[in-house]
């Protein structure tokens, strides 16, 4: 597993309405090309992405798998030749946010 924290400059609501945008997860894990975005009301539920690693393009489906509104969200990652689980947190951090991805 790999981890990763950083500060944000903005409230923890704040941080959660940008993670339903699947805009937001461009440049997370690496996820690139995001388009087909599906809401559940106000909540992302899924987006299709590509990935470029080694000069090879795989294209794929990111799926809320879990979540915990206004705190964490789990993403299956799915394409034909890779797989992954994308996990991300929000905490407040003095007046700010924490995500731990």
């Amino acid at each position: 597993m790999i981890a990763h924290s950083t500060k944000v400059d903005a409230t923890p609501g704040a941080v959660w309405t940008a993670l339903q945008d699947a805009s937001t997860w461009e440049g997370i894990a690496g996820i690139q090309g995001v388009h087909d975005m599906v809401h559940e009301g106000d909540l992302l539920d899924s987006f299709e992405f590509h990935i470029e690693v080694a000069g090879m393009r795989f294209d794929g489906t990111a799926t809320v798998a879990k979540r915990t509104n206004g705190e964490a969200m789990t993403l299956d990652l799915d394409s034909k030749d890779l797989g992954a689980r994308l996990a991300v947190r929000v905490k407040p951090d003095e007046g700010a946010s924490k995500l731990v991805v």
